[in-house]
């Protein structure tokens, strides 16, 4: 494939190109809801961006969702922490990309466990994840398979339970 209206320019993209496309769509997780917080910093009026700074001085870029928000909303909020509910689109390394905002809020006490990126496990990560849960879940069953109910009489459980 070649772009006729840049011919002076050597650009070709081919299947192995395309095959690096469709890997690296692949990895890209799926857009997903967010609450985040952290100071609203540099704001494009034109563009509907801004720029969020967290705690831990990274940033995050975003837009306004127009359908939601009002571009004239974001001036309110310059230089102020804020918490964001939006959705939240990342990169093949599954880090935050952008976030498309659908409210923006001063604020409050107890939303800085909000102050932190995100990160999308990967498949392998859940897969492992989940295999730990299922481990430690069969330990637990492992204490008590074949010990109970036991040879108690129901007034021997009941008087046990009385005395706890």
């Amino acid at each position: 494939m070649k772009c006729v209206n840049r011919s002076g320019e050597h650009f070709e993209i081919g299947e192995r190109e395309l095959a690096k496309i469709e890997s690296l769509k692949a990895k890209i997780p799926e857009p997903r809801a967010i609450v985040i917080s952290g100071r609203f910093d540099v704001i494009e009026h034109q563009k509907k961006r801004f720029q969020l700074v967290l705690s831990n001085a990274e940033s995050l870029s975003g837009t306004i969702d127009t359908e939601h928000l009002d571009v004239e909303q974001m001036r309110q909020y310059w230089g102020k922490k804020v918490t964001i509910k939006g959705l939240v689109h990342f990169r093949p390394s599954r880090k935050p990309r952008l976030i498309e905002a659908q409210v923006i809020k001063p604020m409050e006490e107890g939303e800085e466990v909000f102050a932190n990126l995100p990160i999308e496990p990967s498949q392998i990560e859940l897969i492992k994840a989940v295999q730990e849960t299922a481990a430690a879940r069969q330990g637990w069953l492992k204490e008590v398979w074949g010990k109970w109910p036991g040879d108690e009489s129901i007034e021997d459980l009941l008087a046990a339970l009385n005395n706890h």
